[in-house]
């Protein structure tokens, strides 16, 4: 199966913009500027190559009274596309390549139970979904930062980074205890000489006695592993 998410119709050529006015003072004389317009072309990409694998099993006892299915699903892409960091001085957005890995697991299933007790039918079912995902590669681009981010390699697509918040500075003694352990380390989460009483508090997730973008943003997936819903009710008077 595959995924072209990622090219447009034009992605292999190149299109360039003319300025007429202005541009550079060369030798004397003024030239014109040219430029691509916004991201360089691609000849190289192709559909995105995924591998999906299933199995599941379908079970009937007591007479079919309990019944449900169980199914397990792997997914794998070697040649996901993504976006790849360059130097700024290439002057342009890179296009997407081919050069992430994914994998997607998880299992799911349905189980029912149908029966009467005297002369009145029931039923009571469940399901249960369970799925993980991770970037395996991310084609070694992407820096740790806050915000939704699908670039972090060994975690989940989508998932939301932000410093760990642990609460806040309450009184005189908590503020000087915080900015004497953080106050040459607070890196991105602000200037440590105007943190204040009633302002935030954040984890030092690694324990490396920093408070930066690196070593102290944490994840949380926006898409839920598990879900278990549950059905029952009864449906009317049985027949004899």
């Amino acid at each position: 199966m595959g995924n072209q998410n990622g090219i447009d119709r034009y992605s292999g050529m190149t299109f360039y913009t003319m300025y007429n006015t202005g541009g550079n003072l060369i030798g004397g004389s003024l030239v014109g500027n040219m430029d691509v317009k916004g991201t360089l072309p691609s000849t190289d990409r192709t559909w995105e190559r995924v591998h999906n694998y299933n199995v599941a099993l379908d079970f009937g006892f007591f007479n079919n009274r309990l019944t449900g299915t169980v199914e397990a699903f792997w997914k794998r892409t070697n040649n996901m596309l993504i976006d790849v960091i360059y130097p700024g001085i290439l002057g342009a957005a890179a296009p997407t390549a081919n050069k992430g890995k994914f994998k997607a697991w998880g299992y799911e299933g349905q189980v029912n139970w149908n029966d009467r007790i005297g002369n009145v039918n029931y039923h009571v079912g469940g399901t249960f979904t369970y799925v993980e995902n991770r970037l395996l590669d991310n084609g070694g681009s992407g820096a740790i930062g806050a915000g939704v981010r699908s670039d972090q390699e060994g975690y989940p697509l989508n998932s939301v980074w932000g410093y760990r918040y642990v609460g806040k500075i309450q009184n005189e003694e908590t503020l000087e205890k915080y900015i004497a352990r953080y106050g040459e380390n607070y890196g991105g989460a602000g200037n440590i000489q105007l943190v204040r009483l009633g302002d935030n508090m954040f984890q030092d997730v690694n324990g490396d006695g920093k408070i930066n973008e690196r070593t102290s943003c944490t994840s949380v997936p926006t898409i839920p592993r598990s879900s278990t819903p549950s059905t029952s009710e009864p449906s009317g008077k049985a027949s004899t």
